[in-house]
């Protein structure tokens, strides 16, 4: 192994490990395995993931790995976007950027570490539901004959590339300051809502998310099997007024053109990890862009906060040693649990931005005189998007202005939540 390559691997393995190593990661991968199952439902089940027209495929390898590879391309590319998007905060909230600065490690390889990482993390989500799609079509019990290239196949084929490319714009959306925010969150949702639906139609560039090549195959076996086929192809959880028909589909066979499109899809992804090499600037603080961001100064004797408990007996501290603030071990008599929501009201909408209260304001505005119909249908989705900015800051407070310990210590715990509940 090259210097080169272990310098970008050696991290990318630590990052991954810390990371499953974490409870979230147990729910990602529950999460997983519960999609695979909803993509395999029973025969009499009143939903489906993809079907073609008024059919769905025979359960066999080929058809439950393609159905399950085209549910989680597209279920990673939403969620996991928000899974993997906090590698770089993470080393910038722990400090360890600062390490990171005084080291010789360059900007490229350290953004190819994160986008490796990001990318073995989704990876995993998408090998526990290869292995249940497996388990999938043993249960259903309709073919038990196991071809296991045909059933993950489509995982390298379609999920991966998509995988590779969530993994990029997470990282490259964390290295931009604008995208890095809440605001953020909602524009890869926008961009996710194009791809799922443009990218399935034909002649898409590097053939979109591959769903259409899948879908022609299965349209033509249809037809030579003399099925007729009524409604068209649909990719996404419907609900079904009566069981399908089925079909026995003789799985994909890729062309040239379309490896060839997955490959450039892949490559596409690794240049857009390493694209903000151009103007990260690896949390040096003498690069621009660093500057500009607001890091922790060092506490000086006069601001530091010092907090101090209260001598139970004496009922105050020392003159001689009393702090600026002071931190009681036990709440004050009278409307406490206002108190803490209001408090939390006030650090919910400490540092709103002005133009997201016009915002707010214009929506109310037009919402009161807009007609029942016509604008409001546009007025009404967009007054519940526009508060997710604010939204999105909740219940990552106590870790984004480390205060978990200091809230451990209070001793109304049902008191403080029922405050955050009610700020919720």
């Amino acid at each position: 192994m090259t210097p080169m390559l272990r310098t970008i691997t050696g991290p990318a393995v630590a990052d991954f490990r810390d990371r499953v190593r974490r409870p979230a990661y147990v729910v990602i991968l529950a999460a997983a395995v519960a999609l695979g199952y909803v993509a395999v439902p029973d025969s009499d089940a009143k939903w489906m993931i993809m079907q073609v027209g008024d059919h769905r495929g025979v359960y066999h390898s080929a058809y439950v790995g393609m159905v399950t590879a085209l549910a989680s391309g597209l279920w990673i590319m939403l969620g996991g976007f928000y899974i993997v998007r906090n590698s770089v905060e993470r080393d910038r909230s722990t400090r360890v950027g600062q390490l990171v600065a005084a080291t010789s490690l360059r900007t490229t390889a350290y953004m190819a570490g994160k986008f490796l990482s990001n990318l073995m993390l989704l990876s995993s989500m998408l090998g526990v539901l290869a292995i249940t799609a497996l388990v999938m079509q043993l249960a259903r019990g309709e073919s038990y004959d196991v071809d296991l290239y045909a059933l993950w196949q489509p995982f390298f084929l379609v999920a991966l590339p998509l995988a590779a490319l969530t993994a990029a714009c997470a990282l490259l959306f964390e290295t931009l300051p604008v995208l890095r925010t809440g605001f953020g969150n909602i524009v890869w949702f926008c961009v996710w809502l194009v791809i799922a639906t443009v990218g399935q139609g034909p002649g898409q560039l590097l053939g979109g998310t591959g769903v259409y090549e899948v879908a022609r195959s299965m349209y033509d076996d249809m037809v030579a099997q003399r099925i007729d086929m009524t409604g068209s192809f649909s990719l996404g959880l419907t609900y079904l007024d009566k069981p399908l028909g089925t079909f026995t589909w003789d799985g994909f066979t890729p062309t040239a053109t379309y490896l060839l499109g997955r490959i450039a899809l892949l490559l596409l992804a690794v240049a857009v990890a390493v694209l903000p090499a151009l103007w990260f600037g690896r949390f040096d603080p003498a690069r621009t862009w660093q500057r500009r961001e607001r890091t922790p100064q060092p506490e000086s004797a006069a601001g530091a906060f010092q907090p101090v408990f209260i001598d139970e007996v004496a009922g105050q501290s020392p003159a001689s040693t009393r702090p600026a603030a002071i931190l009681r071990t036990r709440p004050e008599p009278g409307g406490v649990t206002a108190r803490i929501w209001a408090g939390e009201i006030r650090i919910l909408l400490k540092g709103v931005p002005w133009w997201w209260w016009l915002g707010a304001a214009f929506l109310v505005l037009l919402g009161i005189t807009a007609p029942l119909h016509g604008t409001s249908r546009v007025m009404l989705p967009l007054a519940w998007i526009w508060p997710i900015i604010i939204w999105s800051r909740l219940g990552t407070q106590r870790h984004e202005y480390a205060v978990e310990t200091v809230l451990g210590a209070y001793p109304a715990v049902r008191r403080r939540m029922l405050a955050e509940w009610g700020r919720d």
